[in-house]
């Protein structure tokens, strides 16, 4: 009875799911692209910028190492956060994510200007626009913290492990551009650099200025849906069954023993 009860109440009990927040700063191969190929000097450029500048149609790609998720894990939120130095780009900036690589670095071809990028997963239209508060962070919406949650899991589905590369991409969405229109951001590379110049922790700076990527990661549910009434009246017509036929066991037993006692004098004939 007592193994079936705690079936019965095994039934009903929602599972415990246990989280945990990572914070990931962003790699220093992080750089900007133009159309004809990768910007020259990183790393060890402390800004990065998207937008079209010197004539060149720079975008900026942040890049990321994917965190330890275990086999029975899944990512549930992800917020992605970088320091925004000035924004002085008439058009939006668009929010894209490029697919996992074993390598942090970045290619050519990750460059992309325009109103739809076919080949990378958008996580965020307009994640910066003239209305962007600037000498400070930028962070995703919540819609686009839920599409970068999906983007990331959809990498290990694809076969990323921890510690491979994944990329993010700001690129105007525009197809005329002018000259000079343009955002600036800090890139992981100043955090290093502030600390060897000012003596100061490599983390006080990585909190003020790196580009962030915050990731929640928790236990994947179990089935803890409720019993269908078909399955209830099962649960119940069975403990229906033991109860009926642990009485039959002990009815024979009782008997027995006031048979005994009737034997042994010890209850007069016709008293029971």
């Amino acid at each position: 009875m007592r193994n079936f009860a705690l079936i019965l109440a095994g039934l009903f009990t929602s599972a415990h799911l246990a989280a945990s927040t990572v914070t990931i700063y962003g790699d220093r191969a992080d750089t900007q692209v133009h159309k004809f190929g990768i910007h020259g000097g990183d790393p060890g450029q402390n800004q990065g910028q998207n937008g079209l500048n010197g004539g060149f149609d720079y975008s900026m790609i942040f890049v990321f190492q994917l965190p330890v998720v275990g086999l029975n894990q899944i990512i549930t939120n992800a917020e992605f956060s970088p320091y925004v130095l000035s924004s002085g780009l008439i058009n939006p900036t668009d929010l894209y994510g490029i697919a996992y690589r074993a390598l942090p670095t970045v290619l050519a071809s990750d460059w992309f200007t325009g109103t739809g990028d076919p080949n990378n997963t958008l996580i965020q239209s307009s994640f910066l626009t003239q209305n962007t508060v600037t000498a400070d962070r930028a962070v995703t919406s919540p819609s686009g913290n839920a599409a970068l949650t999906s983007f990331l899991n959809a990498q290990y589905a694809a076969g990323a492990d921890d510690g491979d590369s994944v990329f993010l991409r700001l690129s105007t969405n525009a197809t005329t551009l002018v000259n000079g229109s343009v955002n600036f951001y800090y890139t992981a590379d100043v955090a290093p650099f502030l600390a060897a110049a000012t003596g100061l922790s490599l983390d006080f700076f990585q909190e003020q200025f790196s580009p962030i990527l915050n990731v929640t990661i928790e236990d994947r549910p179990q089935d803890t849906s409720v019993p269908e009434p078909a399955s209830v009246a099962g649960v119940g017509l069975g403990l229906g069954l033991l109860i009926l036929l642990r009485s039959r066991r002990q009815r024979p037993i009782a008997e027995l023993r006031l048979q005994r006692a009737v034997e042994q004098d010890i209850l007069p004939l016709g008293s029971a």
